[in-house]
């Protein structure tokens, strides 16, 4: 991290590295003035409004091009050589959207709510794309997931009890963990042929092919070693508590709204009338205002002022994981980078590139000699390595 942080945005590594010193301190002022502390449900409320706020701005800013672009998608005008690829990723999307909505229909969600989690999903995915390429932040995670959102939302009576186990259930099969979904990496690489000037929609072909192999090796591989092996025993938050988390906050709305005597009205709305019971908590509402609020703000302050030091990313990744173990990281980075340029210059910052990719090179080197050490001991040995070696992404 410290010597990817030479290499992204001074503004990126600064707001990285502050996101969690200036939590500790909101944290603070608002445990002052309220005397309570910030709950961890408050904070995934308001990055969850930070996401919703951070896609508004994106869809704004680019409503024109996006217009344009799914005019031609469903066949009004056509799309030159450097839209043809953008057009086709439109319509692999509306498509992908339709069938995904279709299917969960037919494997008995209502049609509302598999709407509603299937847009909630697509921003979801849209901003996680958009953050890792415009910033160039390696580890991330949304730290909030759809069917959360839309029970806090909506309510556990319009959402209904078996929609709810179905929704949390399924985010935590398709965004549990989404720095390891294939998001991140599709992203990057069209990043990096972008910028390589390569044939996008030759490489949009490509891209397609290569998925479906890996999923094909991915399913297969997979398969067979939990089959052979057994589960994630040595991890034990991936084997023991993420499996409960999704069925553990579901009964506990499904025994809310029991014991409050709306089953049965819950069980009897259907499509349309689901929205008709539409009631937000006045805590969930200021929690996702806040964070709304707090990311269009300091998007505004940017776009004013150029030199304005921090990114709103700050309200989108504060109080999730990989802020929390690599914010410090991310200040030494800033801090060593900033002393280079202030006293160094460009030519130094120039010369000392190789130090910092000998860094990021060093660490992965290690990572893959852990891999071969630990394989090699298992073939000799039958069993699993004494001493378990961490390394990002854990």
């Amino acid at each position: 991290i410290v010597g990817l942080a030479y290499f992204v945005s001074a503004e990126i590594s600064l707001t990285m590295g502050l996101s969690n010193i200036l939590l500790v301190a909101v944290g603070y002022l608002y445990f002052i003035s309220s005397g309570t502390p910030i709950s961890e449900g408050d904070l995934v409320l308001s990055r969850t409004g930070a996401y919703l706020g951070y896609a508004a701005i994106l869809l704004y800013t680019g409503r024109t091009h996006y217009v344009l672009i799914f005019k031609k998608a469903f066949g009004f005008g056509r799309a030159d050589e450097s839209e043809q690829a953008s057009v086709m990723a439109a319509r692999l999307v509306l498509i992908s959207f339709v069938a995904f909505v279709v299917l969960l229909t037919i494997m008995g969600l209502d049609w509302v709510v598999a709407l509603l989690f299937s847009l909630t999903l697509m921003l979801m995915f849209l901003v996680f794309a958009r953050i890792m390429c415009e910033t160039g932040i390696p580890f991330m995670q949304p730290g909030w997931a759809p069917g959360t959102f839309l029970t806090a939302l909506f309510g556990p009576v319009a959402i209904g009890p078996g929609p709810m186990v179905f929704i949390m259930y399924l985010g935590t099969i398709l965004c549990q963990d989404p720095r390891e979904c294939l998001i991140p990496f599709v992203s990057t690489s069209i990043k990096i042929a972008d910028d390589a000037r390569l044939r996008i929609k030759r490489f949009f072909w490509m891209l397609i092919g290569t998925i479906i192999v890996a999923l094909v090796i991915g399913f297969l591989a997979t398969s067979w070693t939990t089959y052979n092996f057994g589960g994630m025993s040595l991890d034990s938050w991936a084997s023991y508590y993420v499996p409960r988390l999704c069925f553990n906050d579901a009964t506990k709305h499904i025994a809310e709204i029991t014991e409050t005597g709306l089953i049965k009205d819950s069980l009897a709305l259907n499509g349309i009338e689901k929205l008709s019971r539409f009631s937000p908590g006045i805590g969930v509402l200021k929690c996702l205002g806040s964070g709304l609020i707090a990311v269009t703000l300091f998007s505004l302050l940017r776009f004013r002022f150029s030199k304005f030091p921090l990114h709103p990313v700050i309200f989108l990744v504060w109080g999730t994981y990989p802020a929390m173990i690599c914010w410090a990281s991310f200040l030494l980075g800033w801090g060593i980078k900033s002393l280079v340029v202030h006293f160094g210059g460009g030519r130094v910052y120039q010369n000392l590139k190789p130090v910092f990719i000998g860094i990021i090179a060093g660490e992965l080197l290690i990572s893959g000699v852990s891999i071969l050490v630990e394989s090699v001991y298992y073939f000799v040995t039958g069993d699993a390595v004494p001493v378990k070696f961490n390394i990002l992404p854990r």
